[in-house]
Order: C-alpha cells, then sequence, then structure tokens
C-alpha cells in the first residue's frame, strides 16, 4: 500500500486460512447449496482469510492500488466463479448496465489513451470486480435464508475473531502473521500499530468497519445463532480496530455501533445492550497502550504525507485530465512524475478524488454509481414503507462512517477493501423481513411496530411473526 514504501500486496491469512475456508464452505453445501457456499467463500476470502493464487515473477515495487501486473487472489476467483454459476442459473448476479458501460469505456481508455501499461491493466480488472462484488452481495443479500444468515455471522466472526488473535500476539511483539514482511515488522514493533493478517493497519480498520454492514443487520436475525455470533463479531472487530491506531477506522466503528444503538433502542433488549458496552468499555481500557498510541497519532501522523499539499496536487491533476484521467492504478507513476510525494507512495487522501484522477469524470462516476444506487435505494424504501428494515437501518448506521473513512484516505480503493465494500453495498442495497422502527404516523393501525417482522412488499410473510425481544 502507499505510505511508508509499502506496496499494495493483500498478505491475507494464506494457505492454511484458505484451507479453512474451502473446509467450512464446503461443509456448508449440504444446508445452503452450492451458490450461496460460493458466495460465503468469497466473502471470507474478501475479510481476509484468503491468500494470492498467482502473482508474477517478476515483481517490482509499485505504489498503487493493486499490483503492478495482474494478479489472481483466491476473493477474484471465488467472485468469478460465483457469479458465473449463478448467472448460468437465470438469476441475476451481475450489474449489466454499469458493467458494461465501464468495462467499454475502461478498455477503450486503456488502449487509446492512458497507454496499456501492465498497472493500468490491473487496476482496471480490479475495478471491474467490484462491480461484480456489488451484483453477488446484492443476491446474497436477496436470497440469504435463517441457515445462511448463521453460516455467514459465524464465518464473518470467526475471521474477526482471528484478526483479533493475530493483532493481540503482534501487541505484545510477536510478528503473528505478518509473513516476515519488513515493512509489516516496522508498523508493529516502531508505530505499535497492529495489522492482523495484512501487511497495513489501515487495512484491518476498514475491514473491520465494513463487516459490520453484515453483522449488524444480522444482530436481528430470526436465528439466537446468528444474533449472537454477529454480537460476538461486532465486539471483537471493534477491538481488533482500536489495536490499528486508525483514526478514521476506529471512529467511524464507533459512529456506525453507537447509531445502530440508537436507531435500534426498541428492538433489542436492554441486557444486550448493555452487555455490548459493558465488553466494548472493558476492552478499550484494557488496552490503555493503544489509546496513548492512538492520542500521540492524532497529535502528529508522520506516515500520512502532507495531506493539504497532497490534495492539492490531486486537484490540479484532477484539472489537467477531468474526462480521461491518468489511468487505472497509475496515479504514482504518472503524478509522480512532476511530484515527489506521489513519487514515493502519497497519492490524494480522497477515495472518490482519487478515483476522479485515475478514471475520469465519467468513468469515476459509472463506477461509484453502487455507492449513491445503494443510498438511494435505502431512503426509497424507509420513506415509501414508513419503517427502517434491518438492513436500511444498517445503511443508515454506516453512512456518516463510510463518509469519514473515504473523505480522508484513499484506502477503500485498495484492492484489500474494494471488493468487500462493493459487496457490503450490495447486501444493503436490499431488504430483510426485519423491521427496527417504524415511522408511519398513520393511524389505521396497519403501520409495522418496532421490534417485530411486517409482511414483505409481495404481501407474504415471514415465517416468524413476532421477535422475542429479550432473545
Amino acid at each position: 500500500m502507499w505510505g511508508k514504501a509499502l506496496s499494495s500486496r493483500q498478505v491475507g491469512m494464506g494457505r492454511v486460512g484458505l484451507v479453512a475456508l474451502l473446509m467450512f464452505c464446503g461443509l456448508a453445501i449440504g444446508t445452503i447449496g452450492w451458490r450461496r457456499s460460493l458466495g460465503l467463500a468469497f466473502l471470507l476470502s474478501a475479510a481476509g482469510a484468503g491468500t494470492v493464487v498467482y502473482r508474477s515473477a517478476t515483481y517490482s515495487r509499485h505504489y498503487g492500488i493493486t499490483d503492478a501486473s495482474i494478479t489472481l487472489s483466491s476473493t477474484l476467483l471465488l467472485l468469478l466463479v460465483a457469479a458465473i454459476i449463478v448467472e448460468a442459473r437465470g438469476e441475476r448476479a451481475v450489474p449489466w448496465v454499469p458493467l458494461f458501460l465501464f468495462t467499454v469505456g475502461g478498455v477503450s481508455l486503456l488502449l487509446l489513451y492512458w497507454g496499456d501499461q501492465s498497472q493500468q491493466r490491473a487496476g482496471l480488472l480490479l475495478y471491474v470486480s467490484a462491480l461484480l462484488a456489488f451484483g453477488v452481495g446484492r443476491w446474497l443479500g436477496e436470497n440469504a435464508t435463517p441457515r445462511y444468515e448463521v453460516l455467514v455471522a459465524i464465518g464473518l466472526s470467526s475471521v474477526t475473531a482471528a484478526h483479533l488473535v493475530a493483532a493481540t500476539f503482534q501487541s505484545r511483539g510477536e510478528l503473528v502473521g505478518t509473513s516476515g514482511d519488513p515493512a509489516a515488522r516496522d508498523w508493529v514493533l516502531n508505530s505499535h500499530r497492529m495489522l492482523g493478517f495484512y501487511n497495513h493497519p489501515s487495512t484491518l480498520g476498514k475491514t473491520t468497519f465494513l463487516l459490520l454492514f453484515f453483522l449488524l443487520p444480522l444482530t436481528m436475525s430470526r436465528s439466537r445463532v446468528a444474533r449472537g455470533s454477529a454480537q460476538i463479531g461486532i465486539v471483537l472487530g471493534f477491538i481488533a480496530s482500536f489495536l490499528t491506531v486508525s483514526r478514521a477506522n476506529v471512529a467511524a466503528s464507533a459512529c456506525a455501533v453507537l447509531i445502530w444503538i440508537l436507531i435500534n433502542r426498541k428492538a433489542v433488549s436492554n441486557g444486550a445492550r448493555i452487555a455490548t458496552a459493558v465488553a466494548v468499555g472493558a476492552a478499550t481500557f484494557g488496552n490503555l497502550g493503544a489509546i496513548s498510541a492512538l492520542e500521540t497519532r492524532n497529535q502528529a501522523d508522520p506516515t500520512g504525507g502532507p495531506r493539504d499539499q497532497l490534495l492539492s496536487i490531486g486537484l490540479h491533476q484532477i484539472a489537467d485530465t477531468p474526462w480521461f484521467g491518468v489511468g487505472a492504478n497509475y496515479y504514482s507513476e504518472f503524478v509522480g512524475r512532476y511530484d515527489p510525494y506521489a513519487a514515493t507512495g502519497f497519492p490524494v487522501h480522497n477515495t472518490f478524488l482519487l478515483g476522479v484522477a485515475e478514471l475520469g469524470i465519467p468513468l469515476a462516476v459509472v463506477f461509484f454509481s453502487p455507492v449513491l444506487l445503494t443510498v438511494m435505494i435505502g431512503w426509497q424504501r424507509w420513506q415509501r414503507n414508513g419503517f427502517l428494515d434491518a438492513r436500511t437501518a444498517a445503511m443508515v448506521a454506516t453512512v456518516p462512517g463510510t463518509l469519514l473513512i473515504t473523505l480522508t484516505g484513499w484506502g477503500m480503493l485498495s484492492e484489500a477493501s474494494l471488493l468487500l465494500w462493493y459487496a457490503a453495498l450490495g447486501n444493503l442495497a436490499t431488504r430483510g423481513p426485519e423491521v427496527l422502527v417504524s415511522t408511519d404516523k398513520s393511524s389505521n393501525g396497519d403501520a409495522a411496530v418496532p421490534g417485530t417482522f411486517s409482511s414483505h412488499p409481495d404481501g407474504t410473510s415471514p415465517s416468524v411473526a413476532t421477535m422475542n425481544a429479550s432473545n
């Protein structure tokens, strides 16, 4: 990744994690079927349980959103297989319109304007894959079953626990999960920022935040096991995020959980809220070293670069190439010709501006359309139905944190975060039956009641009529 002379290589949990992932999802086939199992495997791999399957033998140092040449990861391969199998069964898992527009536009720019560099080909593949991830995430949300919810809650919480275990050992000077990377050693031993199974602490912080897009709605599942597993995953993820000393990520996660609790106050028992608060509080005060490191980093950020100057340079580049950009995954090479900060791995610290600088305005609008689409769908669903379902509420809870992260950093575009981000957006773009808060002020008595399940728009009712708030 950019900063401190790091590449964008994703470490992940390696072969052991991949084998465990495949075994878990293989056992799930008999319970939730092939398609959901493949989708679940993709999510777990995107959350850090996967690894790189193939990388060019001539690996070169590169500062960008992905490697300098096309790299095949387990996450990408599982995503492609899941999308193909779902589409082959006649079900929609691919957002064809934005995918077609972006692919045609991107390939045209690659061949006719950008220069067809290996970095650009790798970056374009990552951007295209993100749109596929949005479609697969949406399909999984639309086809979620109670058994699937149990498995995804257990799976994501287990991956989070593994990251936390690695980060805990790292906080004690043991370089667990770093694969002997010198840069990772520097982060842990000198910067006192923990990584989990990644090579950059901010990646772990973003992963735990993005998992809230899945875990928050699952705390309202009809299954007690899914609810409990999701709650455990949220608490463990917050602790892991805190150990990374990533300011925006810690603040984003805390903000999302706080908003969720406020929205969810009539649907979750006081005991569950208190238990969660106590667990988070105990974890926080139990890691006073991380608190001290976070305070120090708030006072000075020696590894982030001069952000005002980086912003000015980024805006200048956008003004120079507004329509066609400089090329996917090519900001450092292009802007680095005249700016020493970009040349040494410091881009503009803004996800959307970096996307515009690389892709140009028209292509960036197409690429970021799922972000706006998810918010618009959730808002319209809220206004039309008169109540907040669990996924819409999770969207409301995570929007402030998403803005905080994307407007102060570029990392959401990195290979380690982008596919999980877009899959999470796809998940929130669908509606589950769980109702949290009714906003319908009509007096006809038909409005959805907070803490109960309501009928689907087609008039069918879930198998469970009333949620037991004490579970």
